[in-house]
């Protein structure tokens, strides 16, 4: 994920609407969970679920933007 978080920021930086921006934040957050289901000692179902969320903080003048 730092690869793909420095890509954003790159992009974010040189994007031509927010190139005179006071500053950005960027917030990541990333999730993995992987569950299993048993039955007579045997397994039969497997599931796993990943989530991405951004959030991107523009400031003009001091103030978001």
């Amino acid at each position: 994920m730092p690869i793909l978080l420095e890509e954003v920021s790159e992009k974010v930086r040189h994007h031509p609407k927010l190139i005179f921006a006071d500053d950005f934040e960027i917030s990541v957050e990333s999730h993995h969970s992987a569950s299993s289901r048993h039955q007579n000692g045997q397994l039969v179902a497997e599931t796993s679920d990943e989530g991405f969320w951004l959030s991107l903080r523009v400031l003009h003048r001091k103030a978001p933007g």
